[in-house]
């Protein structure tokens, strides 16, 4: 509480590390620090919100497409768009705990399901965190032919990780330089 003696318990802490080498847990109570806004947070940097961007997406593929979705607020938005919509979650498979995975799941559900259009809804904090993904991806051939021809990897740019208090990424720095990317790493079509 406000009372408490910070130093004396940091001080606690340290002796414990040192002696007893284990980790040690100090817990805060809720509205102990004065509330913080980032100042840099990126301002609206598209003219769609994440979650008109979800829903859009989410409207407009087929009934037998996958989706997977990037952890966080992503796969939030697309589980409560699927229950607004009464759709079932059966074709989804939302990534938690897993930032940057989803496309390296998705490659691997688009590998085994090459009938079905797999749909990756990505971050841009996301796509930052794992971008050797994106080479496997766009140069994962046999015999000269593309072997994901029906992965779709849609990744949001938000210009932050909202997820996880809205720091700014450099995906804003410098908005289309994801897609040079995705086209210099074998990305068959890039959109902008």
């Amino acid at each position: 509480d406000a009372n408490s003696n910070v130093d004396e318990i940091l001080g606690t802490a340290k002796t414990h590390f040192s002696n007893a080498k284990k980790p040690f847990a100090i817990l805060i109570k809720r509205d102990t620090f004065d509330g913080y806004k980032l100042a840099n947070k990126q301002a609206d940097i598209g003219t769609l919100s994440r979650e008109e961007a979800i829903e859009t997406i989410l409207s407009s593929i087929g009934d037998k497409d996958i989706v997977i979705s990037t952890t966080g607020m992503p796969s939030r938005e697309v589980f409560e768009s699927r229950a607004r919509a009464k759709a079932g979650h059966h074709r989804d498979f939302l990534t938690v705990g897993s930032m940057g995975h989803a496309s390296a799941i998705a490659a691997g559900i688009a590998l085994q399901k090459p009938d079905r259009n797999v749909f990756v809804v990505d971050g841009d904090g996301a796509t930052i965190m794992h971008l050797g993904n994106l080479p496997i991806n766009g140069m994962l051939t046999k015999n000269g032919k593309p072997l994901l021809p029906n992965l779709k990897h849609i990744v949001v740019n938000n210009g932050a990780h909202d997820s996880v208090g809205g720091q700014p990424t450099v995906g804003a720095a410098k908005l289309g330089w994801i897609t040079n990317v995705a086209s210099a790493v074998g990305y068959q079509a890039v959109r902008s």
